[in-house]
């Protein structure tokens, strides 16, 4: 039955559109079988009109029922279904594979009634502003990541690390999808970090669902991994989104990136910050 609710909030609008067209139809087919009642003078004429006129009725009646069924999930049963049979599957490679940095410690991810997972070198803590008990929750995941190649190319930091420790960091490349409500306003693209940063910013969008933090460099193979291993599904207006120790962390240049998600389970938009984790 689950399945039959997803199926139907996810391609709701096609639903829509298809009754839609039947009742505009069956409704001009009712609308002629009657006229035809009205002229008709004949017994085989009245009956061919008669069973026009209640075939009509029943496919109508069908469509407002399939339509009245789609409403009534998405305005009841939708809000009761967890999450993440909304949100859609992403592929996700071996990070076990990966070679990290030794040792790697454990991140202890926050999460409601969750038990930590092993995953990357930070520990990530959310602000108290946005914790469930001021009516937002954090809905855990298991831990992804994507390969760079689909959407940010992933920072090539390495080189000559041994001379060029002191040289200056490449220039920040452009950021797109940044704008007032979806943005990391610190840390700043180009920014070197160490130890325990906050990462503050907005990610606020109509129809919000949640947001995530994603981090990639060379800690992370050239993935993209999650900082929270976990979404958040309280908007943050110009605050702190997430509190990160990435204090071991190989040092290079980074990537930060706060996506957020819509009702639909469509991303509305991302922003990136390039930054420099100090040796």
């Amino acid at each position: 039955m689950a399945r039959l609710y997803v199926f139907l909030i996810e391609n709701r609008i096609g639903i829509y559109i298809f009754c839609a067209l039947g009742l505009f139809w069956f409704a001009s087919s009712l609308w002629r079988a009657r006229s035809r009642l009205r002229v008709a003078v004949f017994s085989i004429e009245r009956e061919s009109a008669a069973r026009q006129q209640n075939n009509a009725l029943i496919v109508l009646l069908l469509l407002l029922a399939v339509v009245g069924m789609v409403i009534y999930v998405n305005a009841a049963i939708r809000p009761t279904l967890p999450p993440e049979m909304l949100v859609p599957p992403t592929f996700t490679p071996d990070i076990f594979a990966t070679p990290l940095a030794s040792p790697t410690p454990l991140i202890t991810p926050l999460s409601v009634g969750a038990s930590p997972t092993p995953f990357l070198v930070a520990t990530a803590t959310l602000p108290p502003g946005i914790l469930p008990a001021t009516g937002g929750s954090v809905q855990t995941r298991p831990p992804q990541a994507t390969p760079s190649a689909n959407n940010t190319p992933a920072p090539n930091p390495g080189g000559n690390q041994g001379d060029d420790n002191n040289a200056a960091a490449p220039p920040p490349p452009p950021i797109s999808g940044c704008g007032s409500g979806i943005n990391i306003s610190s840390p700043t693209t180009g920014s070197t970090i160490q130890g325990v940063i906050t990462i503050s910013g907005s990610a606020d969008a109509p129809d919000f669902f949640f947001y995530k933090l994603e981090i990639n460099g060379p800690e992370t193979g050239g993935v993209w991994a999650s900082l929270l291993n976990a979404v958040v599904q309280q908007p943050v207006n110009s605050g702190s989104l997430a509190v990160a120790n990435l204090g071991g962390w190989t040092g290079g240049t980074y990537l930060i990136r706060l996506t957020v998600v819509d009702l639909t389970s469509n991303e509305v938009g991302s922003c990136a910050v390039q930054v420099t984790i100090a040796e």
